[in-house]
């Protein structure tokens, strides 16, 4: 295989045939970002496909406050934008340069070509999307494991507030719980509910946790620690 001048390119090319390594040499452009530089931001069309060759990038998503939140960092070798190419969509996240950055640039038409013509650059290719896809597959669990503790501790805290202190020597308030109830107004399975419960437990909100016969579930609970946690974790989503 044929060497470049770029001994990171060579490194980023090994294991792809001799015709896809000449391609990405001739037709991807080399080009330098500086520190806080966007390659690319949301909401933009996906005009090209990005390989760093050296450096880290953020990748950051806006939210309703218009501010940019970091959810990934790449680094060398990483390819970008193929998904947007592919699925011919805005971009879906901003790319930033942390420090200096290197990376080659694809027209997305030449890149389309190179893994029409390539199958070794494709295989690459899948791998990248499937480490992807599986990323946003545990954001998307993590998600939904957090609304489910934020909804559950939602209805604790409505518990709280019409059930009186214990007056015992215990820390927190006892309370009962049917989830019966709660998952037919919530749309929550059981299993989703007591999922949720057992998230509170392990971050110090809820003890004592028993889970009784039929849908009935005691436990105790701090309600200012409960509140500070919602409040704090609303804020985040």
């Amino acid at each position: 295989m044929p060497t470049t001048s770029n001994p990171l390119l060579d490194s980023l090319l090994s294991g792809l045939d001799e015709k896809a390594s000449q391609f990405l040499s001739e037709y991807g452009r080399k080009r330098r970002f500086q520190p806080g530089e966007f390659l690319a931001r949301e909401g933009d069309p996906c005009e090209q496909v990005y390989i760093i060759l050296d450096g880290t990038a953020s990748i950051l998503k806006e939210d309703a406050r218009h501010n940019n939140n970091v959810i990934a960092q790449v680094s060398k070798g990483a390819i970008i934008g193929e998904m947007g190419v592919f699925m011919d969509l805005r971009r879906s996240a901003s790319i930033r340069a942390n420090a200096s950055l290197l990376a080659l640039e694809f027209r997305k038409e030449d890149f389309v070509t190179a893994l029409l013509d390539f199958p070794a650059l494709t295989v690459r290719l899948m791998r990248s999307l499937s480490t992807k896809l599986r990323s946003l597959n545990e954001r998307l669990v993590d998600t939904l494991q957090l609304n489910h503790a934020l909804y559950l501790g939602t209805r604790l805290l409505e518990a709280l507030h019409t059930n009186p202190d214990a007056g015992d020597d215990q820390p927190g308030v006892p309370l009962t719980l049917h989830l019966e109830p709660i998952s037919r107004d919530s749309g929550l399975s059981r299993l989703d509910l007591t999922n949720a419960l057992i998230d509170l437990t392990r971050n110090d909100l809820v003890w004592q946790l028993q889970f009784k016969e039929s849908d009935r579930v005691e436990l105790r609970c701090d309600p200012e620690c409960l509140r500070d946690y919602l409040f704090h974790m609303a804020r985040q989503t």
